[in-house]
């Protein structure tokens, strides 16, 4: 399996890789609660009106997304995922058989992570990548 289920943005350790992601980027900190009143910093990118939203973990010492909400063309993921994306190239990079007889009856492709509660939503209208969304088993504001 492609390892950017897992890692959609690879394995980041600290905030200088996460500005790097993407230049367009702008990086700010967010102190979140989760339900047992316990504060933890966040580190969010915004760009017009995308973000990705990170937690570093302190067992692994990886940044692991919260989510994310991408629907800029300038946001391009390391793998070479980006809005405006033709959807049969989108699934040349994810699956190995040719599915692309099917791309008329796909709107939504969604990735799963369960080990690693992530949830990727892509989403294309007239085959063309338009959204992504992602989400995480965090209890953290996701917004």
């Amino acid at each position: 399996m492609n390892r950017t289920v897992y890692y959609p943005f690879g394995k980041i350790r600290d905030v200088d890789s996460l500005k790097m992601l993407n230049a367009q980027l702008t990086l700010t900190k967010e102190i979140a609660k989760d339900p047992s009143l316990n504060s933890y910093e966040l580190m969010r990118l915004a760009y017009k009106n995308s973000f990705i939203k990170f937690f570093k973990r302190s067992d692994t010492g990886f940044f692991e997304i919260v989510s994310a909400r991408m629907s800029d063309k300038e946001i391009t993921l390391p793998n070479y995922v980006h809005i405006g994306m033709a959807l049969e190239d989108f699934l040349d990079l994810y699956f190995e058989k040719n599915i692309n007889r099917y791309t008329q009856k796909i709107s939504t492709v969604q990735l799963i992570s369960g080990v690693d509660g992530i949830w990727q939503y892509y989403h294309f209208k007239n085959g063309v990548l338009s959204s992504i969304n992602f989400n995480s088993d965090y209890t953290f504001n996701k917004d």
